[in-house]
C-alpha cells in the first residue's frame, strides 16, 4: 500500500515488467497534467493494463 503514483512512478512501474497492480492508500492529483491534457500517473497505468485500488473503503 502506498501513495497513487505520479506520472513518473507509473512509468517506472509499467516499465518494470513485474508489477500487475498497485494498491494505494491517499490520492494524489496531478493538477498541472491534468490541465495540460497529459495522463494522470493512474491514466498511464490503466493504459498499460495494470490494476489501480484503493485500500480506501470509501474510494
Amino acid at each position: 500500500v502506498t501513495h497513487e503514483p505520479c506520472a513518473t512512478c507509473a512509468r517506472l512501474i509499467v516499465n518494470s515488467r513485474r508489477v500487475t497492480r498497485v494498491v494505494y492508500e491517499t490520492s494524489y492529483t496531478e493538477t498541472a497534467r491534468r490541465d495540460a491534457g497529459l495522463p494522470s500517473g493512474a491514466g498511464i497505468l490503466g493504459d498499460a493494463g495494470l490494476v489501480l485500488l484503493s485500500a480506501r473503503s470509501d474510494g
